[in-house]
């Protein structure tokens, strides 16, 4: 009896242990599957977030590249615009103004380009009454081509080139009244220059023979930007004379030399006194605009704010020139 009491007491600790053991086996299977789920979890977010840094790497890389593309074009343009010459840069000017005025022109109307045409053509009637009154009665300027023979060919072109931009300032300029423009010692080789720009459909005065020939000598004043004497008004009873000569081949000295040799007056432009500039040495056609500026309202700052091109000045003088 005692024997069978024992028997079952001892299956029923097995029973117990294999419930035991069961139960145990079951939770730790679950607790295994959580984990293995909570790992999967964490791999699959891992590899997510693996995706958008390497897509984030790639947007950089290729934001970088587009930027350094970009700044390397911009680069590339300036080197190109610096290489440029004042006279090509002009030339580019006027190439983007005629496509800008021919995608204009496309865009209008028949009716409205009629209305255009006859908006130009009053434009020129006042235009052209303007030039004939300024070549009468306007300042005399002449433009002394004797230096010619002291250039090359292409300063040759380079001086009319200058003198075409003045002329096209004295017929769009807003002035009642511009200056009477004439050109002295234009024959030969330098007339046949001057006739390739137009120079014989201008309203302008041709002289062949020098111009102390041509003008008397106490009426003349040479511009000299290393003269002495500033001008500081101007006497409608001088001829001023400026020398055709392009600022990159200037030799120091020049035209003051010739108006000493020739026992002519001599000033220069109060540039200095008004700007401060990087040379004080001025195109020929910035001197006309700032003698035609200077002969309607007489005042030489702003006269020379006009005529002097912004890359002439320093940094302070440009800021303060944009600002006002």
């Amino acid at each position: 009896m005692v024997m069978m009491m024992m028997m079952t007491q001892r299956s029923h600790a097995v029973v117990v242990a294999s419930v035991i053991g069961l139960a145990t086996a079951t939770a730790l299977a679950i607790v295994w599957r959580r984990h293995r789920a909570g790992a999967g979890f964490a791999r699959s977010q891992t590899k997510q977030q693996r995706r958008d840094a390497l897509r984030d790497r790639r947007r950089q890389h290729r934001d970088e590249l587009l930027a350094r593309r970009k700044l390397e074009r911009a680069a590339e343009r300036t080197a190109q615009e610096q290489a440029l010459t004042d006279e090509q840069k002009r030339e580019r000017m006027e190439r983007i103004k005629m496509q800008r005025v021919e995608q204009y022109e496309q865009a209008l109307t028949d009716e409205q380009k009629r209305e255009r045409m006859e908006r130009i053509k009053m434009q020129r009637v006042e235009q052209y009454q303007k030039l004939d009154d300024g070549r009468v009665n306007g300042l005399r300027v002449v433009v002394d081509l004797a230096f010619a023979e002291q250039q090359t060919t292409r300063e040759c072109h380079s001086v009319f080139k200058q003198l075409g931009c003045a002329y096209g300032y004295m017929k769009q300029c807003p002035l009642d009244r511009v200056i009477s423009l004439r050109v002295a010692s234009c024959a030969g080789a330098v007339r046949a220059i001057a006739e390739h720009h137009g120079l014989h459909k201008w309203k302008i005065h041709v002289h062949e023979e020098p111009v102390d020939a041509v003008y008397d000598p106490r009426e003349l004043v040479y511009l000299s930007p290393d003269a002495e004497d500033v001008l500081l008004e101007l006497d409608p009873r001088a001829v001023y004379v400026v020398g055709g000569i392009v600022d990159r081949s200037v030799r120091k000295g020049e035209s003051l030399a010739k108006a000493s040799r020739r026992r002519l007056r001599s000033k220069r432009l109060p540039l200095p006194e008004h700007l401060s500039v990087r040379k004080p040495v001025l195109n020929i056609d910035n001197v006309l605009v700032a003698l035609n500026e200077v002969m309607n309202h007489g005042d030489w700052p702003r006269a020379l704010a006009t005529a002097v091109p912004k890359r002439m000045l320093h940094e302070k003088q440009v800021q303060r020139a944009t600002d006002s």
